[in-house]
């Protein structure tokens, strides 16, 4: 990370061309998406969080439900895309050796970090007015929660770049531009989505357990469309895509997101889930069919749309962006505190939803941003 002086706390205007506006505001907005959603699963949505005070409404649950589902599907798809295609520009500039050096520090270190002190802090804190454990329980696993939580996603890009660096040590490849990509090499990679996802929700479905809570689900999806960002990184793919094209992706993607909501509608009617979350189901087929051209089209067109319509940024954009990171690594902690301050107060869970949220996601930016200015956390967040 640049190491250039800053005015109030603004990046300097080194630090600034350094950056891409469009892609920090990428980041900010799905890094805040996520952060909310955890929110509502702590409040409205039934999935496991640290610190849970949920609500007695069903009809609540249900429509807070569906646009959560949603966004863990294809919420991280876009981050994917373009880790890849930054991916591959960092490789053929740094080389190998340097590209592999740094990814274990900037994802390694923070994963391992992580796992070892946010995971068990978080577990501790969030248990503290139900549970007997001790922080020491959790540090050492005696609990038996210790797993990935939100950093699988950091996990699986560790994964992905360093298998992507070994292949082009043996097989290298120049940096080429003006490349087009056709509608049916698109389909091959919403294809191969379809296929890798489907075959992995064979062994492990949207609704069942993993190793470490690795989210094994997602991660068909996640390696294709970090193939497809380092193609667009390497044969100049996304320079030549026509926003015309890419707003008719989103078409796409919003016509798939309305079949896989009739298709959650009609398995959760005969309350039977589980034939489109996984196993040898025509439901499950189905909608790993649908979610691969949906993860291509949505994660093209939100990364068009970005580096179109919002490729500029002020100051308080400029900490967002560069505080990101540290905010997703940190963001658990943050939120429970936040959750264990709002626990005396009288009020219902879904209005404790709309106080954490309001409060957490900008204060998790706030704080990840402090973080980045910390001599040493810098060049790792």
């Amino acid at each position: 990370m640049p190491s250039s002086q800053t005015t109030a706390g603004i990046p300097s205007a080194a630090e600034a061309r350094t950056r891409t506006a469009w892609l920090d505001n990428l980041r900010v907005v799905l890094i805040g998406g996520v952060i909310a959603a955890h929110v509502a699963t702590a409040y409205i949505v039934e999935v496991d969080w640290y610190f849970e005070e949920r609500t007695t409404s069903e009809a609540l649950t249900t429509a807070v439900t569906f646009p959560v589902f949603l966004a863990a599907i294809f919420g991280l798809g876009p981050l994917f895309l373009v880790a890849g295609t930054l991916s591959a520009r960092s490789l053929a500039t740094k080389g190998s050796a340097d590209f592999v050096r740094t990814r274990l520090l900037r994802l390694g270190l923070p994963l391992v970090f992580f796992c070892l002190i946010i995971d068990p802090l978080a577990d501790y804190l969030g248990q503290l007015p139900f549970s007997d454990n001790t922080l020491w329980d959790y540090a050492v696993d005696r609990t038996g929660t210790r797993d990935f939580g939100p950093m699988w996603f950091v996990a699986a890009l560790l994964l992905y770049s360093l298998l992507y660096a070994a292949w082009r040590a043996v097989r290298p490849r120049a940096l080429e531009t003006g490349q087009v990509v056709t509608a049916g090499q698109l389909a091959w990679f919403a294809a191969a989505i379809a296929v890798l996802s489907w075959t992995v929700w064979l062994q492990w479905s949207y609704t069942a357990g993993t190793p470490f809570n690795a989210n094994f689900g997602h991660w068909g999806q996640a390696s294709v469309l970090f193939v497809l960002g380092v193609c667009c990184g390497e044969r100049g793919w996304f320079e030549t895509l026509a926003w015309g094209r890419a707003r008719r992706m989103g078409w796409v993607a919003v016509a798939g997101m309305v079949l896989i909501a009739g298709l959650a509608g009609s398995v959760l009617a005969v309350d039977d889930f589980e034939s489109m979350a996984g196993g040898v189901h025509w439901q499950s087929a189905a909608f790993a069919a649908v979610a691969g051209v949906v993860g291509v089209a949505v994660s093209l067109w939100v990364a068009s749309w970005f580096r179109r319509r919002w490729n500029h940024a002020g100051p308080t954009a400029q900490r967002a962006g560069r505080g990101s990171y540290a905010a997703y690594v940190i963001h658990p902690v943050v939120l429970v505190l936040i959750s264990l301050a709002c626990l005396p107060l009288a009020a219902p869970p879904e209005a404790k939803f709309l106080i954490v949220a309001a409060i957490g996601v900008p204060a998790t930016f706030a704080i990840g941003y402090a973080l980045t200015r910390v001599p040493g956390l810098r060049r790792v967040l």
